[in-house]
């Protein structure tokens, strides 16, 4: 978000992990737009060069690029599923300034959903590698792990300091609880 305020000649007033404040000038519309929106760009494209550095590494570091990799995928498209349905956050305020009917925020969260869960099962699948036959039992200290430390603790955590108010520390604890949520159950896909 910080980033494509100063890129659209905004004033970047500050920023955190769960927050940032941007002025932006009257009428500039798209710079609103495209600082809303580029934190979901950020997290998707961190995620699949995280993911693309993961297939070329072995070990250890192997795990810590597959999780942070995950971990972008996974918010990315939990932004886009929930905000649209339940009218809080980026996507809601984008999608505000085009005046969309519900129908369309609707369908276009549905449609996250499902491309989230899809991506899910794929990372679950690339995680086999790590788990080795054990399959299944194994993901559990892999995924649930830094689900409950990562996309619960420290990130709420961190999301109760906004200074924004208690309002928007909720919604960013329940959209990186949310958002990260697959990890406690994309496991599952790797049942025999």
């Amino acid at each position: 978000h910080g980033g494509a305020c100063l890129l659209t000649g905004q004033k970047l007033i500050g920023f955190s992990t769960s927050w940032c404040d941007c002025d932006v000038a009257e009428g500039a519309i798209w710079a609103h737009r495209g600082e809303r929106a580029a934190g979901t760009f950020a997290n998707l494209g961190m995620g699949t060069l995280s993911l693309l550095t993961f297939r070329r590494i072995k070990g250890t570091s192997a795990y810590f690029f597959w999780l942070y990799g995950t971990l972008n995928i996974l918010m990315g498209l939990g932004y886009l599923f929930t905000d649209p349905i339940f009218g809080f956050g980026d996507w809601t305020a984008i999608l505000d300034s085009w005046d969309t009917p519900r129908w369309i925020r609707i369908l276009i969260g549905i449609s996250a959903g499902f491309l989230y869960v899809q991506a899910a099962k794929r990372l679950a699948l690339l995680a086999r590698p790590m788990v080795g036959g054990e399959g299944y039992p194994a993901t559990r200290p892999l995924m649930l792990l830094p689900y409950l430390f990562c996309g619960v603790f420290l990130l709420t955590a961190i999301a109760a300091l906004n200074r924004l108010g208690l309002q928007f520390a909720f919604t960013s604890a329940l959209a990186t609880a949310g958002g990260s949520s697959a990890l406690a159950w994309m496991g599952s896909f790797l049942k025999p």
